[in-house]
């Protein structure tokens, strides 16, 4: 079952999953990052773990290959305790969400080096 905040997230635009990632990403400004900003952060912030992203998650989703997609709450029971340690406050819900769109074929095509 998920619960209300997935449920939630799952109807927002690519954008503002990305803006939720990158709000929870740390910089060193001194002032509030724009929203394009957070977007742009997020999205570098996504790119650049996607080696961790799939060590986690492709590993323990090989059922699920196959079958065109698997759900977020799936990708997420996959990140599982690794969640905590991919960076700080990133929101984890939105990467799973985004990798969800992606397709987990798709996604799990590329193995991590």
């Amino acid at each position: 079952m998920i619960n209300e905040q997935l449920a939630e997230m799952l109807t927002w635009s690519e954008d503002r999953l990305f803006g939720e990632i990158g709000r929870g990403v740390e910089t060193k400004e001194l002032f509030p990052r724009s929203l394009r900003a957070m977007i742009d952060d997020g999205r570098f912030w996504f790119e650049s773990n996607m080696a961790q992203l799939r060590k986690q998650i492709c590993p323990q989703l090989t059922g699920e290959r196959g079958k065109g997609v698997a759900d977020a709450a799936t990708v997420l029971a996959a990140l599982g305790d690794a969640a905590e340690t991919l960076s700080g406050n990133v929101s984890v819900y939105a990467a799973a969400i985004l990798v969800t769109r992606c397709g987990i074929d798709k996604f799990c095509a590329i193995q991590p080096s």
